[in-house]
């Protein structure tokens, strides 16, 4: 696992997952090898079986299509129900957030040659087996499974730390998104393959881990500049989801809160994928 939080095998990877531990707040750790299934528990939302041989997957990072090209999101207008803070009302927000975020990104994965699918959602404060690893000694805030493409948004602790609002939400999901994004194209197993070469607690592979995690942040940013001014998602709340990234923590493996919201800040006012190309940025850039 890159160092980390950060990494795990793609759909095509080979028994070496890890929870990406994506927004991480004060307090919020990675998680754990994952276990190969869900559970079917409440919490858990399904979603129909998806494509495991992707015919754009590629073991690439810093030129990666997807990066270099450049990538447009097509402006979405996502359809939100009033936001509440129990699981019932969460469950209501998430689904339809999920669909907005499939619309943009299934866009972008289908012109450049990528696999499209869609993660399942679990909001199990104890999900169990269905997470990756045990979760009882982990203490993140929210994380990503690629083996079952799944995403994990514990309620009790999400609410933590959202300040009562939901732009702390909106900023968390897409980001744990942008994961599945890497997995979905092979920058996530890529990046796990250069992890293996330079030790995951190395300073390397936390350099890694930053370039992983700061990406994610940059994917939300570009997914939140598609939603913004429109349907449920006005502009106001979008900038304050971007900044919401300011409060990040774990600066050893996610970069400083500075550095999460300058890369959601980039993604935010970059436009296309290029402007998420963590792989390529000087160090001083990911630090």
């Amino acid at each position: 696992m890159l160092s980390v939080v950060v990494l795990a095998g793609g759909p095509l990877a080979v028994n070496r997952s890890v929870a990406i531990d994506g927004r991480a707040f004060p307090a919020a750790d990675p998680g754990l090898p994952p276990s190969p299934s869900a559970t079917g528990r409440s919490s858990t939302v399904p979603v129909p079986p998806q494509p495991t041989t992707p015919s754009g997957y590629q073991l690439k990072l810093e030129d990666h299509p997807l990066l270099v090209g450049g990538v447009p999101l097509p402006r979405v207008t996502c359809q939100l129900p009033q936001f509440g803070r129990d699981e019932a009302k969460l469950r209501a927000y998430y689904l339809p957030l999920r669909d907005c975020l499939d619309t943009a990104w299934h866009a972008v994965l289908e012109s450049a040659g990528n696999p499209r699918s869609s993660p399942s959602i679990n909001l199990a404060d104890h999900p169990g087996a269905a997470f990756c690893g045990n979760f009882e000694e982990t203490d993140f805030t929210a994380a990503y499974c690629p083996d079952s493409e799944t995403i994990f948004l514990p309620v009790s602790r999400l609410t933590k730390v959202d300040r009562g609002g939901s732009a702390v939400h909106l900023g968390v999901f897409a980001h744990e998104y942008g994961h599945h994004v890497q997995a979905s194209v092979g920058i996530l197993e890529a990046a796990f393959q250069r992890e293996d070469q330079v030790g995951q607690d190395s300073p390397q592979g936390q350099e890694l881990s930053r370039r992983a995690e700061l990406q994610a942040d940059c994917f939300a940013g570009l997914f939140l500049a598609a939603a913004a001014g429109r349907g449920d998602i006005p502009r106001r709340l979008a900038d304050s989801a971007v900044n919401s990234f300011r409060f990040g923590a774990l600066a050893k493996t996610h970069g400083a809160g500075s550095r999460q919201h300058t890369w959601a800040r980039r993604g935010y006012e970059g436009r296309t994928t290029a402007a998420c190309n963590t792989w390529a940025a000087p160090v001083a850039d990911v630090s």
